[in-house]
């Protein structure tokens, strides 16, 4: 039969002008001739090639559907409701307890408890007290006196070593010089306990108020303890020598130190945005950043010298040099702070949070001195000069009478300091934390 090549009236006919063949029926013998274009023949392939189409998305998502559904169950219990009108299957456990579960949890509040540790920079800037006034000028074929506010160090240190360096096997002092111009305390590692109340902006996105107490002493460091100690035995040994040449009696010299060698605690309020990665998981990392305020609490370590001597030269004598050294760590300073962890739930509301954290401020440490002399004027007649070729150390033991004239200032007579700064501290701290919590959201 020769094909035709008229107006189609099937589809099977469409296929067959289409492709070039034959329409005909099984054994039929088939034609192989051109095609010949039809009026219509763009709208019948723009209806092919639809239908197509829509048979294959209908097929794809009907294979999706397959593979997505779960297998049915061999038995499905069946569903109650309890007296609220929540929905519960039987032979699942919890199931009620999921239905309940609210979409979407706003707050969370954590509490926490961890280690703090601290880094101790030692950069900073030393000073000594100025030189105290003259008492003594070279003139008068002596070596040159001044006042000082103790003997313990600075210059009272110096002019009584200038005179021990004079004499024969007599110690020189060691000086607390270098405790006071340098680091002298440090935290220690210790406990920390804080809390967290936080509230999401966005599923990713919270905020929180941190809330922490570092339990980390402020203590002398052990530079600072042996420097100390030193200069307390050092005080008995010098001037035991220096006075044992002089023409006195009753020699009594004797050194004590007392004062609390560490103390105090931190306090930090933070406010922090966290990041979470996977808010939706059970297992959920986070990172945080945010600023907050750092104080010290509790007071702070000192250590508190003193040195008395007691002597006859016509009269008894008594001289007290009473020095008081105070280390802190800056008091309140601005931080930032930076840090990540992780959450794991462990019920539906709640959960436990691994948190390191770093505090990232200034550092403010301070060394300051209080001295406390008690000598001021004497009579001439019962001065004590103990002089070397640069130095002389005047020791008057009875003060001016009304109408007479009145005698040299003693050497100790400076005077009194309080809190005066040896050594300011400079450079970055960090204050870092590793805690673990319970958290509940709600």
């Amino acid at each position: 039969m020769a094909p035709n090549y008229g107006q189609l009236e099937s589809p099977m006919d469409r296929v067959h002008l289409i492709g070039g063949g034959s329409c005909a029926p099984p054994g039929a013998p088939r034609s192989w001739g051109p095609a010949v274009p039809l009026r219509s023949g763009a709208r019948l392939f723009s209806m092919a090639l639809g239908t197509t189409v829509m048979v294959l998305g209908v097929a794809t998502i009907a294979s999706a559907q397959f593979r997505l559904a779960p297998p049915p169950r061999a038995s499905a219990p069946a569903a109650s409701t309890d007296a609220a009108g929540t929905p519960n299957v039987s032979g699942r456990p919890g199931a009620a307890a999921a239905a309940a579960r609210p979409a979407v949890t706003r707050w969370t509040i954590e509490f926490r408890g961890g280690l703090g540790l601290s880094t101790s920079p030692t950069g900073g800037t030393g000073q000594l007290p100025p030189l105290g006034s003259l008492i003594l000028s070279p003139e008068f074929s002596f070596g040159q006196a001044r006042a000082v506010s103790s003997w313990f160090f600075g210059d009272g240190a110096s002019q009584l070593n200038s005179i021990a360096a004079s004499l024969p096997n007599v110690p020189l002092l060691p000086a607390l010089d270098p405790v006071l111009t340098s680091l002298s305390a440090t935290r220690r590692a210790a406990g920390s306990v804080g809390f967290t109340i936080g509230r999401d902006i966005s599923e990713h996105v919270r905020a929180d108020l941190n809330v922490d107490a570092s339990f980390e002493p402020l203590a002398l460091t052990n530079a600072a303890n042996t420097g100390i100690e030193a200069t307390r035995a050092g005080f008995v040994n010098t001037w035991q020598g220096v006075l044992s040449s002089s023409p006195i009696s009753g020699l009594v010299v004797n050194a004590t130190r007392t004062g609390a060698a560490s103390a105090g605690r931190q306090v930090q309020v933070s406010g922090t945005l966290t990041y979470r990665f996977k808010p939706r998981s059970s297992f959920d990392p986070f990172l945080t950043y945010g600023v907050g305020l750092l104080s010290a609490a509790g007071g702070t370590p000192s250590a508190v010298l003193s040195g008395n001597m007691q002597f006859t030269i016509v009269g008894p004598f008594t001289e007290t040099d009473l020095v008081t050294i105070h280390a802190s760590d800056g008091g309140s300073r601005y931080v930032g702070v930076i840090g990540g962890g992780f959450d794991k739930d462990l019920w539906l509301h709640s959960g436990l949070r691994f948190t390191a954290r770093l505090a990232i401020g200034s550092n403010k440490a301070e060394t300051t001195i209080d001295a406390s002399p008690t000598n001021q004027l004497s009579w001439v007649e019962d001065e004590l000069l103990i002089s070397s070729s640069t130095t002389t150390i005047v020791i008057n033991s009875r003060p001016p009478s009304s109408g007479t004239l009145g005698g040299l200032q003693s050497t100790l007579s400076g005077k009194p300091m309080v809190s005066f700064p040896t050594f300011v501290g400079s450079g970055v701290r960090i204050e870092s934390t590793v805690t673990v919590g319970y958290f509940i959201r709600f």
